[in-house]
């Protein structure tokens, strides 16, 4: 089950009401964090909360609803899955993969006594895990998300505001899930009230081929949608460029294109949901 989410809002599972919240936005996804977000000392009375409101969120949800469990290995990643297991929940987000041992793992730990497929989210967030994404996107998962904060804490080096120190590997992860058709949400920007930077941030993701990006407040789900959808003026130049390059190769005001241009073109028609390609309609949704 392939999930191409523009906007993934993540919401603390130690508070009821941003959970509640949650679910009435716009987000392609929410996931709900029993890791990070939460203190050691927090995550069951989290459990609990978590239990308790989503349980009672009517079912089928809104938007897919999956919770980002503890790593695998630890007592608090037994506790979450026996939450699971209890919950209507769509899937986990597994942080901190490094290896496909890690995706088989969950698969097996949330499949029991569940007669339907789960969404499987990786984390690609630490040294060992972008070093190993091919494998892990090969262990077959829904998406996948590029961590930065982790990874530059792990490489024992500094944040900076362009993000140039994490290039490399946000275009090699990128690489990676492309060869084995992942789609890939991009890092988190952490200055919530800062629209110029998400949209400076998100334009690089997007010119990488991300198909979404991570967001930490309501404002940016917003935007990530708007930006991570195509506008009127791209799917209008997407419909010329085909037209132009029916024949192989066209010029459009006075530029080439050729077979390239037309893929690229398709791609773009196809994240707007206008086009259907052997009689199935496109992969990319929006749930607005």
């Amino acid at each position: 089950m392939l999930l191409a989410p523009r906007s993934a809002l993540f919401v603390p599972a130690s508070s009821e009401k941003k959970i509640r919240r949650s679910v009435e936005l716009h987000a392609d996804l929410v996931i709900v964090d029993l890791e990070d977000a939460v203190a050691d000392d927090e995550k069951e009375t989290a459990r609990e909360i978590l239990e308790k409101t989503v349980a009672s969120i009517p079912s089928p949800h809104l938007r897919p609803i999956v919770i980002r469990v503890n790593q695998p290995g630890t007592n608090d990643y037994a506790e979450d899955l026996r939450l699971i297991h209890r919950l209507p929940v769509d899937g986990v987000v597994v942080p901190k993969v490094e290896s496909a041992e890690t995706i088989e793992r969950v698969r097996r730990d949330i499949s029991v006594g569940y007669d339907r497929e789960r969404i499987i989210i990786a984390g690609i967030e630490s040294v060992r895990g972008v070093a190993a994404a091919q494998e892990i996107f090969a262990a077959g998962v829904s998406c996948a998300y590029f961590g930065s904060e982790d990874l530059v804490a792990d490489l024992g080096g500094r944040r900076r505001s362009d993000s140039q120190e994490v290039l490399f590997a946000r275009s090699k992860v990128r690489l990676d899930a492309h060869l084995h058709g992942v789609p890939l949400i991009d890092q988190a920007f952490l200055a919530v009230h800062d629209d110029a930077g998400f949209r400076s941030d998100a334009a690089l993701a997007i010119d990488l081929g991300y198909s979404g990006k991570i967001c930490l407040h309501p404002s940016q789900v917003l935007l990530a949608n708007e930006l991570f959808s195509p506008s009127s003026e791209e799917i209008a130049h997407a419909r010329q460029v085909l037209a132009a390059a029916q024949g192989g190769v066209g010029l459009l005001n006075g530029e080439m294109v050729d077979a390239v241009h037309k893929k690229m073109a398709e791609q773009t028609l196809q994240r707007a949901g206008q086009l259907t390609i052997d009689g199935e309609q496109a992969t990319f949704s929006t749930l607005d």
